[in-house]
């Protein structure tokens, strides 16, 4: 008798189903065919790649020994498959840093080079930071309190009202800005995400 192949094998990009509403998305399926045809399997097999319902201002998180982990508020139900595989690819690449360049910090040249390589060889809009209309009506679902900077458009989201901590304000300091993080109103908060939601779909229209 002829050996079934598992429904959940995937021979290509095109097989991967759309995240849409009450489906189930495997990710770790997702990761191992990434992982075989984009990286040679040169990442753990053994990766643990997850669900998790505590990010809601990051699309995705990923440590040295894993796992990795991605957004559930901001992509599980995303309308786009591709935008989903972009976001795990780009946490993909930073487990490739940790394995093959563990000296670097951030987005650096390792970092950058492999985007590029996957983003020409592959066809895929692999980014350094990443946003979408759908994922910013989610984040204001649960982000409704905003710390923004009085000289540049750095912006911290929490869902708590609780100051941007140590980490954040290193990361603003970090741009060479030195402007002073101030706390949004509400009416604020929802004027800035129509305006950012009406530019990034017009500029959604224009690349198709």
């Amino acid at each position: 008798m002829a050996q079934q192949q598992s429904p959940l094998a995937l021979r290509s990009l095109e097989e991967v189903p759309d995240p849409a509403p009450g489906r189930r998305f495997v990710l770790k399926n997702l990761y191992n065919f990434l992982n075989r045809e984009i990286f040679d399997g040169a990442l753990p097999s053994k990766m643990e790649v997850r669900w998790e319902s505590s990010l809601h201002t990051s699309f995705g998180k990923s440590s040295p020994a894993g796992p990795i982990r991605l957004s559930h508020t901001l992509l599980y139900k995303h309308p786009s498959r591709d935008f989903l595989i972009d976001v795990l690819l780009h946490e993909m690449i930073r487990q490739r840093q940790h394995q093959f360049a563990p000296q670097e910090k951030g987005n650096g040249p390792y970092f950058m080079a492999e985007m590029e390589r996957i983003n020409t060889a592959f066809g895929r809009r692999v980014a350094v930071t990443f946003s979408s209309p759908y994922s910013l009506r989610q984040l204001d679902k649960v982000c409704k309190h905003r710390w923004k900077c009085t000289s540049c458009a750095f912006v911290v989201k929490k869902s708590r009202a609780i100051p941007p901590g140590a980490e954040k304000r290193r990361e603003h300091s970090d741009t060479g800005c030195s402007g002073e993080l101030v706390k949004m109103t509400p009416n604020t908060v929802a004027g800035d995400i129509a305006a950012y939601c009406a530019a990034s779909l017009a500029a959604e229209e224009q690349l198709q």
